[in-house]
């Protein structure tokens, strides 16, 4: 197996700018799995319009079978905050998500929020290099 470099912030991969999904998993109004089925659901959109989608949520799989606590965690969302070229904000309180999009911020990287109007139009702007 020959090992590739990781992407670069903003960078595009075969076509797709990463974007990574930022949301509430544990709190919040809404179950776990109603919180993971929400971000699945952004993935969907996301890579049905043309992006790669990075959905943080999943790794609750990985914990059921490898435990880590919640640092352990932030720190793997937070590398991965690193190379996305956006950061798609989900509705709902969340202090790892709002960690998240505080160094997105910092980095330079877009953070656009779901609900707020025109969100689909700015993630069509920052595909296209806008």
């Amino acid at each position: 197996m020959t090992r590739q470099a990781l992407p670069k912030h903003g960078e595009v991969y075969e076509g797709r700018v990463i974007v990574y999904v930022s949301g509430p998993l544990e709190s919040g109004p809404y179950s776990v799995n109603e919180n993971v089925r929400r971000a699945l659901q952004a993935a969907e959109w996301l890579w049905a319009d043309g992006y790669l989608p990075h959905v943080p949520h999943l790794t609750t799989t990985w914990d059921a079978f490898s435990p880590h606590d919640r640092r352990y965690w932030l720190e793997l969302d937070l590398a991965w905050v690193k190379v996305s070229g956006a950061v798609l904000r989900l509705p709902g309180a969340s202090p790892g998500a709002q960690e998240e999009c505080e160094l997105a911020e910092k980095l330079g990287i877009p953070v656009v929020e779901l609900n707020v109007a025109g969100w689909e139009s700015r993630l069509r702007e920052i595909r296209e290099g806008r």
